[in-house]
């Protein structure tokens, strides 16, 4: 997928202007037209045009980071781009204003795209469970999200490659790192298969808990349906479930027999009516 010279030069200009610590919000204002509105005709500087030397400050940091992005093979998606995933519209001002990527971005409007998620440490029957769930529809043509976590996640993902299918592993860290390290030789392979990797952070960021919680609404949102397979009743799952309810997506448990601590968050999402039971 090529670049624009209009795109390049947006993302730079946000990038610069994220480094220089405007607000989310102000900066999306000044590339979204609508948002913006109708300016008064008063001959003064407006829009971009007052952040010059915000711009001037950091735009050699920001086109050394997408310089590096371009050698890493990572697509970088301004939220005004026409190649931007509609999904993602939906947060309104919680959307990346820069959207980092590896892969097939075709995946982002397949359907039926389902998010898989559950703890990461489920018991034996959760393991069983979630891999044999997750080939069922990777074979039957759904592409697979997740976090790229271990357990549940890691589980979903490697069913999808063993079926022959196509994953979204939605990340909380520069797409220059994998997280975690050792589900390195799984991202590789999800993206040789035609899978696509999704970031909302530049190369060389580090993973911290806050972007563990902010990746579950972009899992949530580019999602059509939410299935939990296996979590605990403090579980990080539930961040995903509760974005999901908020965007109003479908959200699913599987029912167990007996339940196990690995296993007690699925019994309070569906007597609590958080989720529906899951059914093919």
């Amino acid at each position: 997928m090529g670049r624009t010279d209009t795109e390049q030069k947006q993302a730079v200009q946000i990038l610069a202007l994220q480094l220089a610590g405007l607000r989310y919000r102000h900066i999306a204002a000044l590339f979204d037209k609508v948002a913006r509105g109708d300016e008064l005709p008063l001959g003064l500087p407006s829009g971009l045009e007052c952040y010059t030397k915000e711009l001037t400050a950091h735009e050699e940091q920001a086109t050394s980071l997408l310089g590096a992005c371009h050698r890493l093979g990572i697509h970088v998606l301004p939220f005004v781009s026409p190649s931007y995933p509609d999904a993602f519209h939906c947060l309104a001002f919680d959307r990346p204003l820069l959207l980092y990527a590896k892969g097939n971005l075709a995946l982002t409007t397949a359907s039926p795209r389902l998010a898989i998620i559950g703890t990461r440490h489920p018991d034996e029957e959760g393991k069983k469970r979630t891999y044999e769930l997750a080939r069922r529809h990777a074979e039957a043509g759904a592409t697979l999200l997740s976090g790229l976590a271990r357990g549940c996640d890691a589980l979903a993902h490697q069913a999808c490659l063993d079926a022959g299918g196509k994953g979204i592993p939605i990340v909380a860290t520069g797409l220059d790192e994998v997280y975690p390290r050792e589900h390195q030789a799984l991202q590789e392979a999800l993206l040789r298969q035609g899978g696509l990797i999704l970031s909302e952070y530049p190369p060389f960021t580090p993973i911290n808990k806050y972007q563990l919680i902010a990746r579950d609404r972009l899992q949530a949102a580019l999602a059509e349906r939410v299935i939990v397979t296996e979590c605990g009743a403090k579980s990080g799952t539930l961040h995903t479930v509760r974005f999901a309810r908020k965007y109003q997506k479908p959200v699913e448990a599987l029912r167990y027999e007996t339940y196990t601590e690995a296993s007690l968050g699925n019994h309070y999402l569906l007597t609590s009516h958080l989720a529906e039971e899951y059914s093919e």
